[in-house]
Formats: C-alpha cells, sequence, structure tokens
C-alpha cells in the first residue's frame, strides 16, 4: 500500500508495533563541530495507515524520538522530542515531551525519580538505537564532548528513555573506549550488551536501571577478540544480536568468527560464517541468520543496485 503524506518530511519515529509514524521538517546539511542540521521551525506530523492523524508547528530544531506508550482519542498520548539547540548550530539536544492532546511542550520527568523533571542538556551523536519492549525503555548510544565543541573532552553513554515519561543516562566502562570507537547496543531478556569495534562487550542488568533501591551501572566486560591485520582500516561498529541467553558478536579480528556470551559474560560458543564478518545479524526463531558482503545465511538475495550494506536483519 501507498500513503501520500505532505512533505518533504523526515520520518523521525516510528511506534512499536507499526501502527503510527512521526515525520518533521528536514533540517539543513550539518557543519562540521554540530550534532544536527539547522532549522528554527518544525513541522510535526503524526500518520497512521490512513494519512495523517496529527499535525503541528512548533518554534525550534526538532525531531520526533519516539512514541509513547499511552493512547488517548486513538493518538498517543505523547510524542517524545530531541530539542537541538542552539537551532541554527546545534551542539547540545535536550528530550522534551509534546502532549498531542494540548499542543503543550513539557519537560520529561527522571526515570528513577518520577517526582523530579529533567532539564539537561547534553552533547552527542547518535550511533545505535534499541527498544526494550517489556520495559518499554529506548536505548540510545551516543558519543560526544562534555562541553559540545569538537576539541572538547569526549565521552559516551548510553541514553535510556523510558516511554511511560522518563530519562536517564548510563554510563559505559572507559574499557569500551566508546569515547573514540563505534559501538552497538543489543537488548533480550533483562540485558542490556554494549559492544566495541576494540572486541569488548559489556552488559546492564535492564530492571536495575528504573529500580531507585539498585545501582544501573555496567556489571561485567569481556573481552570477546583483538582487531586484527584483517579488520578493516576504519573500524566499524560490531554486528550484534541477543536472545534470552546471552549475546552473539562479530569481532574484527582478521577471521570469520562470531563468538557467543553467556548473559554471565562467559564465552559460551563460536560460529564460523561462510564469509568475512557480516554486517548484519538476527534471529530467526532460534535459528542464527547473517548478512555479509555477497553472501547470507539464509540464501540468495536479489537486491537492488542502490541497496548498500545491510545494517539490521528483522526475521518475521
Amino acid at each position: 500500500d501507498e500513503l501520500e503524506l505532505p512533505g518533504p518530511l523526515a520520518v523521525d519515529a516510528v511506534a512499536d508495533g507499526g501502527q503510527f509514524v512521526g515525520l518533521t521538517t528536514f533540517a539543513g546539511v550539518r557543519a562540521d563541530g554540530d550534532i544536527a542540521g539547522p532549522k528554527t521551525s518544525t513541522d510535526l506530523v503524526i500518520a497512521d495507515r490512513d494519512g495523517v492523524v496529527h499535525r503541528t508547528s512548533l518554534d525550534g530544531n526538532f525531531v520526533a524520538e519516539a512514541f509513547g506508550r499511552r493512547i488517548e482519542a486513538g493518538l498517543p498520548a505523547q510524542v517524545f522530542l530531541l530539542e537541538y539547540v542552539p537551532a541554527e548550530a546545534p551542539r547540545f539536544y535536550r528530550v522534551r515531551v509534546y502532549s498531542t492532546a494540548t499542543g503543550e511542550v513539557s519537560l520529561p520527568l527522571n526515570l528513577r525519580d518520577k517526582s523530579q523533571q529533567v532539564d539537561e542538556r547534553m552533547a552527542g551523536l547518535s550511533r545505535s538505537h534499541v527498544h526494550a519492549d517489556d520495559e518499554g525503555l529506548l536505548f540510545t548510544l551516543y558519543r560526544g564532548t562534555l562541553d559540545g565543541t569538537p576539541d572538547g573532552e569526549p565521552y559516551a553513554f548510553v541514553h535510556t528513555l523510558d516511554l511511560a515519561d522518563g530519562v536517564w543516562c548510563l554510563d559505559v566502562s572507559p574499557e569500551l573506549e566508546l569515547d573514540r570507537l563505534p559501538g552497538s547496543l543489543a537488548v533480550a531478556d533483562d540485558r542490556l550488551y554494549v559492544a566495541s569495534a576494540n572486541g569488548k562487550v559489556g552488559s546492564f542488568d535492564v530492571p536495575s536501571i528504573s529500580d531507585p533501591d539498585r545501582s544501573p551501572t555496567m556489571d561485567w566486560v569481556v573481552e570477546v577478540g583483538v582487531p586484527g591485520a584483517g579488520a578493516p582500516a576504519v573500524p566499524a561498529a560490531p554486528p550484534l544480536v541477543a536472545d534470552a541467553d546471552g549475546v552473539v558478536v562479530g569481532v574484527q579480528d582478521g577471521s570469520q568468527r562470531l563468538v557467543r556470551i553467556s548473559s554471565t559474560g562467559e564465552r559460551a560458543g563460536m560460529y564460523v560464517t561462510p564469509g568475512w564478518l557480516p554486517t548484519a545479524l538476527g534471529r530467526a526463531g532460534d535459528e542464527l541468520v547473517a548478512v555479509g558482503p555477497g553472501w547470507t545465511t539464509f540464501g540468495d538475495l536479489d537486491l537492488p543496485d542502490w541497496f548498500g550494506s545491510a545494517v539490521a536483519v528483522i526475521a518475521g
């Protein structure tokens, strides 16, 4: 089916289940040192399979990050936004909450103390998203600098968005070196996994993030391989997929190996792929599936000429 929408607009967010899509005005070209492109006003459009169901215009530089879980009058009651500031040359972002009922933009709550609102500027470029369905949490891996300038002190963090309204930032272990290297996220059961191009993987206990009586810190970091002579000249985020028993990660160590790590951080097995490191991993039931340059584990693919490297495998 085709759906004609007002535009041009960028698709920013899709509701879990695919019933809604959030679109916003395109920004200009991002300048070196900025974390987003410039724009001073934003059209926000929400559409379902029948067409536009909500539209508004906001002063400022916004993108839709996610939809809240609560539905009212056939619409998501909340749209979580990222506001980039300054609007014309963004160096920071902050989370805002848009109400589809009132049209108001407000502050999010503290995920670990819902009696407190959060008004914090953060600097960073988004690199990887993953959604924990059961907990209603959206995790995003960021790399940025403390003062928002290109030459500032680099750091990495995992931004956590509670789709019932709440935000929290998780510190990642310096062992992963994600302040300077690409990384990936995966989540399954009650574990959030963070992998680095340096060959190390760490893990968070997801329930601890929203429990004010527990400390949401990375509880283990293990080395699964060391990038070797066969690794790409420019480090890439490692392919990663998780299930209830642990995580499978591809290591840029010059081999064709995928390494399985248990949910408690022990090496639990190995897979040998039919070609060099895959660009994407997924699961079809109990079966691990992979896509690499010119190969897959599930047969030939007739891809169009414009298709580049696969970055995700979604098995229906």
